[in-house]
């Protein structure tokens, strides 16, 4: 049977204190890592100390990556630079990112291929805007 996994995104959310109050008691709650994975993506600035702090019952991801694994994009990491601190996981194509910063299916597929090639696991979303949901039109966005 394939383990089920609890994520939380975390967003542009949290001072660093809160941060880590919360991925202490996260931690405390991690009892049975055979049955469940839980997954956090805490916001970009802490994902290195929490990735290095991290004993394991906790999965630590990124929120996003670029497509690239070098050059001048200011503000941006890769999968590669993700791999080196740690990290396993990136999330890619979230409606904020493709609605607000124009990630294209395009886009989210060649960040894929960077993960895979970095050895960082993928997690892509797949969805509606509010509108295409409110609409009924959600399933024809995602088909």
């Amino acid at each position: 049977m394939r383990k089920k996994i609890v994520a939380g995104n975390w967003k542009m959310n949290l001072t660093f204190d809160e941060a880590r109050q919360l991925y202490h008691a996260l931690n405390k709650l991690v009892y049975d890592t055979k049955v469940v994975d839980l997954l956090i993506a805490p916001p970009a600035i802490y994902i290195s100390q929490f990735a290095f702090a991290n004993t394991g019952e906790i999965i630590i991801a990124a929120q996003n990556c670029h497509q690239e694994e070098n050059g001048a994009f200011t503000g941006e990491w890769s999968a590669r630079m993700l791999a080196t601190v740690r990290v396993d996981h990136c999330i890619i194509g979230h409606s904020e990112r493709r609605a607000m910063f124009g990630d294209t299916n395009e886009i989210v597929a060649s960040k894929a291929v960077s993960c895979f090639a970095n050895d960082v696991i993928p997690i892509v979303c797949c969805g509606e805007t509010l509108e295409e949901r409110e609409s009924g039109s959600h399933f024809d966005v995602i088909t």
